[in-house]
C-alpha cells in the first residue's frame, strides 16, 4: 500500500497547488498511457497518466490555504495508475504531466450509487492561464484569490495586488476572492465571484476587479 504524503507548496509560474489533507493509495500494474482518465463511483477514485504525472483532487468545498474542504495530491505510478478514497460530494481531478500538459475532469458523486460508475477520459494540452488585478482599496490585508474546486490558487496584497494563475487545464471555472480567512474563522464570505474560460496556451485577461470596502 503506498500512501500519498500531504500536498507541498508548489509556486511555479504564478500557481499554487496546495492540499492541507493526505489519503491513502494503491496501484497496480497496467500498460502506460499518455491520455488522462477517470473512473469514479460513491467511495473511489481510479485512473490512468503518464507515470510520474501529478494527480491532484479537490472538492468544491477545499478553500486553500487553509483546512477547509479536501483537497489531495498523489502520483501515478510507473504503470500509470491512480488511486483515492472519497466521501460524497462534487470533485475535480486534474494531471500535471512530466512535460508539462495539463487536462481536469469534473464529477459528481452521491451516497448510495456504488456500482454506478463515472468514466471520462481527456487528452491532456497545454495549461492556460488567468491574469489580472485588483483596483482601489480592499478590506483585510491579503486576499485569497482562487478557483472553486481547484488546488490553483494566488494570495494577493495591498503592494501587489497583481495576479497571475497559471498552468490551468483548458475549461470553464469559478473565480472567487475572499479575505484570506484563519484556521478559526467558522464563515469565508465571498468578496467577488466570476466565470472565467481558459484555452490551451492562451492567457485569460480579467478586466480590473473592483472590491467594496
Amino acid at each position: 500500500m503506498k500512501r500519498s504524503a500531504a500536498l507541498p507548496l508548489l509556486v511555479t509560474a504564478g500557481v499554487v497547488l496546495a492540499s492541507m489533507v493526505s489519503c491513502g493509495t494503491s496501484v497496480s500494474g497496467v500498460e502506460t498511457t499518455n491520455g488522462f482518465t477517470v473512473s469514479a463511483t460513491a467511495d473511489d477514485v481510479s485512473g490512468t497518466a503518464p507515470p510520474n504525472s501529478q494527480i491532484y483532487l479537490c472538492d468544491t468545498g477545499y478553500i486553500p490555504c487553509v483546512d477547509r474542504g479536501t483537497g489531495i495530491q498523489t502520483s501515478a505510478d510507473l504503470a500509470g495508475r491512480f488511486d483515492f478514497s472519497i466521501s460524497t460530494g462534487d470533485y475535480s481531478v486534474m494531471v500535471i504531466t512530466p512535460d508539462g500538459k495539463t487536462a481536469g475532469v469534473h464529477f459528481k458523486n452521491a451516497s448510495g450509487t456504488a456500482g454506478n460508475r463515472f468514466e471520462e477520459s481527456r487528452t491532456p494540452q497545454q495549461p492556460g492561464s488567468i491574469t489580472g488585478s485588483i483596483a482601489g482599496t480592499f478590506p483585510g490585508d491579503t486576499l485569497l484569490i482562487y478557483l472553486v474546486g481547484m488546488c490553483h490558487y494566488r494570495l494577493v496584497t495591498r503592494q501587489n495586488a497583481a495576479f497571475t494563475v497559471s498552468r490551468v487545464p483548458a475549461g470553464e471555472y469559478r473565480l472567487r476572492i475572499m479575505v484570506l480567512p484563519d484556521r478559526d474563522t467558522t464563515e469565508a464570505v465571498p468578496l467577488y465571484e466570476s466565470d472565467v474560460t481558459v484555452a490551451p496556451s492562451k492567457t485569460t485577461v480579467l478586466d480590473p476587479i473592483s472590491l467594496q470596502e
